[in-house]
């Protein structure tokens, strides 16, 4: 404040007292000024040290536009007492450069310079917080994803988990119903049904919830997919949970395989008469599952060492006196026939597209480790069928990088390719020579004789 007031009344004097610039007292000339102006009388000290500092730059440089230039200087080191004493500086115009001071695309919260478009604290503006569950986009507080506010009430944010909600699954309001035999359920933002035990969801649709009961159901025994087989002269069955199959009228399972199901007609059968284990005696035929005299035999019959047969249907007669059926097959007029889908391979049914020893053909076998599929022998992923066997060339010794490549030491086999670094072996460019080769220029050649 005191030196403010020097600054004035020096620059008042200067111009009330001209006399300075032609010789005149300068102590004198600012003195009488003082007795004018009787308001300045209580700075008198202050006066004092800047006529002092006036003076004192006359004196040294002899002009007395020297001295003015000093307290045009002083003028300036004290611009902010100035403004913050009442100067002419508009208060104003203080509060704008304080406000300018933040990078463009942000704002000035208290001591914080806020991105409004992001910030949780200043969502949109100072002040503006995001509730819980909540982030800020463009100036907005919304949701996270997988969150919703479904009460509206903006106090607890984003209240609702719509992954699991069962009364808001996936969106607010979206409830999950009560499907048959199940309990409903939301996962990832869909109703999925919780199946009862024994009940399963084997067609997918949530709208009739867990349709099929495991427990009996022949095309889902046990677990979706899971079908009972059809077996020759039977009907399939499910129990608990587990497949079986019933005899058809006529027929029976003698021989307790389950592969060729109920394979004896009971009622020409003379071994099995009417039931399994039935045998006709010596000389007597199966007639309408009742034993009788071989005499009784007729067309189309036939008598077979002292039995009655039906060579229609008889797998131990078919067609012929002891002409039997192989296993899982049945006589079919007169015909070992096996299961549709399914050939003769020895003297068995086999399926070609699947089984192991006869995969795609009577007598081929897929290797060691590999499976048929389709009636093709493959080996699994990464292994290759060498010699009967599936093997991963990468690592091989006897088939490296190819079939029947071999390594010369045990161990030698890497990424497909021999490497040095075995017994008997030399380096040579990426590969090794084996025992008694000798590597000339990068070639493994026999070893060149001396001279």
């Amino acid at each position: 404040m005191r030196r403010a007031m020097v600054l004035v009344l020096v620059a008042g004097c200067s111009l009330r007292f001209p006399a300075v610039g032609v010789g005149g007292d300068v102590g004198e000339d600012v003195e009488a000024a003082v007795k004018e102006e009787p308001d300045a009388g209580e700075d008198v000290d202050v006066l004092d040290d800047a006529v002092a500092e006036v003076e004192a730059d006359v004196e040294e440089d002899g002009d007395a536009d020297d001295a003015l230039d000093a307290t045009d200087d002083a003028d300036d080191r004290d611009l902010v007492d100035v403004g913050e004493e009442g100067g002419d500086m508009d208060a104003s115009d203080a509060v704008a450069d304080a406000a300018d001071d933040c990078p463009a695309g942000r704002a000035r919260c208290g001591a914080l310079c806020a991105d409004t478009q992001v910030d949780l604290q200043h969502c949109g503006g100072c002040g503006r917080m995001c509730a819980a569950g909540q982030t800020c986009t463009f100036g907005r507080c919304v949701c996270l994803t997988g969150s919703a506010d479904c009460d509206g009430n903006p106090a607890n944010g984003c209240e609702v988990d719509t992954a699991t909600s069962v009364t808001h699954c996936g969106a607010c309001g979206t409830a999950c119903m009560a499907r048959p035999n199940s309990a409903p359920a939301c996962a990832a933002g869909a109703c999925v049904p919780v199946c009862s035990t024994g009940f399963a969801d084997c067609d997918a649709m949530e709208a009739n919830g867990c349709e099929v009961n495991t427990a009996t159901s022949v095309a889902h025994c046990g677990g979706c997919g899971m079908a009972c087989q059809t077996r020759p002269n039977t009907a399939a069955t499910c129990a608990m949970g587990a497949c079986g199959f019933t005899c058809a009228a006529g027929f029976g399972d003698c021989d307790v395989t389950e592969a060729n199901g109920c394979e004896i007609a009971l009622a020409t059968s003379s071994p099995h008469c009417g039931r399994c284990g039935n045998a006709c005696m010596s000389g007597r035929a199966c007639v309408a599952g009742v034993c009788s005299t071989a005499a009784s035999c007729m067309a189309p019959r036939l008598e077979c060492s002292g039995t009655c047969v039906d060579p229609a249907t008889d797998v131990r007669n078919c067609g012929a006196c002891g002409r039997i059926c192989g296993m899982g097959q049945t006589c079919v007029a007169g015909t070992c026939q096996c299961p549709a889908g399914q050939a003769v391979c020895g003297s068995a049914c086999t399926n070609l597209m699947t089984d192991l020893r006869n995969c795609g053909g009577c007598g081929t076998a897929c290797p060691p480790g590999a499976s048929c599929t389709d009636g093709r022998c493959a080996c699994p992923m990464g292994q290759t069928a060498c010699g009967g066997r599936c093997v991963n060339t990468s690592s091989d010794n006897a088939n490296c990088g190819m079939c029947g490549r071999v390594c010369a030491v045990s161990g030698a086999c890497g990424g497909g390719n021999c490497y040095c670094g075995g017994r008997d072996q030399i380096c040579c460019n990426i590969g090794r020579c084996g025992a008694g080769l000798s590597c000339i220029w990068g070639v493994c050649r026999d070893p060149v004789p001396d001279s």
